[in-house]
């Protein structure tokens, strides 16, 4: 126990001994600037329509669940859940895409953070890489130094990450004899923070790398379900299925406040990472709640029809950023998912004009939490999934006069 001169506890050198968890966590802490004010039109939340709930059914599944087996599921017994909701998720994906993922490959988790965590303590020691597209999930980047691995970022453009800077880096890392990475994170699908999708080919492209050097992908699905045109490409699981680890969750398509996730993986690693849950098991009850409402409803059906809303959503965002914006800002095309993310002229730094924007009303995430370097200073990333079309168009309204009334305020003081 470390103790100051007084004999009272020293936080402060508890905290200097943890640099790198401090750093992880004050990005993550940045994302979460948020505003308690309903005059505040919010696009930084990346929250899922409230209004997509399925209020009545999940009323009914929870009293099945309730009632089921004496309420079984309530004792501590039942935290490691029946069969019920694995098998729901393997059966999908195996209909899906036309493979396997036997239930033994499926482990429930406590939303996809505690996937990610729980592959985190399983796979890596202090110093261990772990290779991400940059920018990517300011989640993932904080859970990773958590778990004090060395993050690596390599860059992406319109087809995702670009897998040939990958190869080139592992080729070299063989030839002098280096360490090679222990995973690869990615967001193949409507990537948070872009939105964009990673092309088939270069999905084929990290697999065949994957198997060749060694490394396990780990392949973060969080917003798949969520395509606007019904077309994507196969999970890079389909194609390597020995080195990926299959992350997903219903917090994107039910409701997050079940913190139900998944993993799929080969069964040996599901082995292990059961082992690294220190909770004794996600919550009985909601699983069997979850199960319940799953096999009572068209779950197809409802996934399609909330693309739908969150497709009419997007359109709404970036015809006012076409209308709204300054010259000199661009913007992503998202296929799919929740967000937009805009860049601005290179003299712009986000996080000064945040308070710019308040004033107009308006509210987003800056760029530098979603980047492992020093980057991201003029990027942004807008959320289209909570609000209406006529809020999400005066939003971007309010947004692009804060950036003209910042842009002229930064041209006065340059010509004093």
């Amino acid at each position: 126990m470390i103790r100051s001169g007084t004999g009272n506890l020293d936080h402060s050198v508890v905290f200097a001994e943890r640099s790198k968890r401090k750093a992880g966590i004050s990005a993550f802490q940045f994302s979460g600037r948020s505003v308690e004010n309903d005059e505040i039109i919010s696009l930084n939340f990346g929250l899922p329509d409230e209004s997509l709930f399925q209020i009545p059914n999940l009323q009914e599944a929870c009293m099945r669940a309730l009632h089921a087996d004496h309420v079984k599921a309530l004792q501590y017994g039942g935290a490691t859940g029946t069969r019920r909701l694995p098998n729901f998720i393997a059966a999908r994906f195996a209909r899906q895409w036309g493979t396997s993922a036997e239930h033994g490959a499926v482990l429930v988790t406590n939303g996809s953070s505690q996937a990610l965590d729980l592959i985190g303590r399983l796979f890596l020691d202090p110093g261990d890489e772990v290779w991400m597209e940059e920018p990517t999930y300011f989640g993932a980047i904080h859970i990773f130094t958590l778990n004090g691995a060395t993050l690596r970022g390599f860059p992406i453009d319109h087809d995702g990450l670009i897998t040939d800077a990958v190869e080139e880096d592992l080729i070299h890392r063989k030839n002098s004899n280096a360490p090679m990475p222990k995973l690869l994170y990615t967001i193949p699908n409507y990537h948070n923070p872009t939105g964009l999708t990673m092309s088939g080919p270069r999905r084929e492209h990290l697999a065949r790398l994957a198997r060749e050097y060694g490394f396990y992908i780990v392949e973060d699905d969080a917003y798949g379900e969520l395509g606007f045109s019904g077309a994507v490409s196969p999970p890079i699981r389909t194609m390597a299925p020995e080195n990926t680890l299959y992350v997903s969750t219903f917090s994107k398509t039910i409701a997050p406040g079940f913190r139900l996730g998944s993993v799929i993986a080969p069964e040996q690693i599901i082995q292990g990472l059961q082992s690294m849950k220190a909770e004794g098991g996600t919550g009985g009850l909601i699983q069997e709640m979850m199960a319940n409402l799953l096999e009572s409803m068209d779950y197809d059906h409802h996934v399609r029809s909330i693309a739908a809303m969150y497709h009419a959503r997007c359109d709404a965002m970036i015809r006012a950023m076409a209308s709204c914006m300054p010259e000199g800002c661009s913007w992503t095309m998202p296929k799919g998912g929740f967000f937009v993310w805009a860049t601005l002229p290179e003299h712009v730094e986000t996080a000064a004009l945040w308070s710019c924007a308040l004033r107009h009303g308006v509210s987003f995430v800056g760029g530098q939490p979603f980047y492992v370097s020093e980057s991201g200073a003029n990027r942004m990333r807008l959320s289209f999934s909570y609000y209406p079309p006529d809020q999400i168009e005066e939003g971007i309204f309010r947004l692009g006069s804060a950036v003209k009334a910042y842009l002229s305020d930064a041209s006065r003081e340059n010509a004093g």
